[in-house]
């Protein structure tokens, strides 16, 4: 009988131990994804502590004259969301409501007709002057071209007016045309670290030569295919169209820290 007891009471104590384990381990477990929640509170809370003392949530606009106005719209506002940030991204197609915005975006098409557009509209000088001032901007595939100081004969042959902000020199058409599209995975430069990143090039220009603090980003044989200098970013390739949002996160981060 002594015996029976003695092991039933062992049995017992093996049990508490189990359930004692058990409840340290979900105690364990419980405190990591706090402290992981925790880490992402303070990126976003250090992220909100630049915006604080702003008028307003980060407003980001599209330039709606030409491209995948709507992709980058949707790109934008899942990079907000990303970043936990309150915000906006929509089209803007009138010279007056380049001063509303935070930071713009200049999407791909067809870069003579785009310059053309933004001068018919009255977008064009506000953007070169509030680019100026530090207003972030984003050009991709046409974009780069317009933002670029230096053309091709292509562009001096359609007297293309550049924006003329990126110290660098383009070739327009340098993956020839719209059949010689391609994705490929690329090395990256984002915010300083070098990353894989897959990228959709639609006869896509590159920038065959960079001046002054035009840093590059990435570079494929055929040329460089993104830079940046100081508040402005140009890509060869169309972030809009992959679901990969960290450019257009990157992008956000540096319009809220201005």
């Amino acid at each position: 009988m002594v015996h029976f007891i003695f092991t039933r009471l062992l049995g017992y104590r093996f049990i508490c131990m189990g359930l004692f384990s058990l409840i340290i381990s979900l105690i364990i477990l419980h405190m990591l994804i706090q402290a992981m929640h925790l880490l992402g509170f303070l990126e976003r809370y250090f992220v909100w502590c630049s915006v604080s003392g702003k008028e307003s949530m980060i407003r980001i606009g599209v330039a709606a004259v030409q491209g995948a106005v709507s992709e980058h719209i949707q790109a934008s506002e899942k990079a907000l969301e990303m970043l936990g940030l309150e915000g906006k991204a929509y089209s803007i197609r009138r010279g007056e409501q380049v001063e509303e915005i935070d930071c713009l975006i200049l999407p791909g098409g067809e870069s003579t007709a785009i310059s053309r557009l933004l001068v018919k509209f009255g977008m064009f000088d506000k953007i070169r002057d509030r680019a100026l001032k530090g207003m972030p901007i984003m050009g991709t595939c046409a974009g780069l071209v317009l933002l670029s100081k230096f053309g091709d004969e292509e562009v001096e042959k359609t007297n293309t007016k550049l924006l003329g902000l990126m110290d660098c020199a383009v070739n327009r058409n340098a993956f020839g045309r719209q059949k010689e599209s391609f994705e490929m995975d690329i090395s990256l430069v984002l915010e300083g670290t070098p990353t894989k990143y897959h990228a959709v090039f639609i006869r896509a220009p590159v920038i065959t030569k960079v001046y002054a603090d035009c840093k590059v980003l990435a570079e494929l044989p055929e040329g460089i295919v993104a830079a940046k200098q100081g508040n402005v970013f140009v890509f060869s390739f169309h972030p809009e169209l992959t679901e990969d949002y960290r450019i257009h996160a990157w992008f956000i981060k540096t319009a809220v820290q201005k």
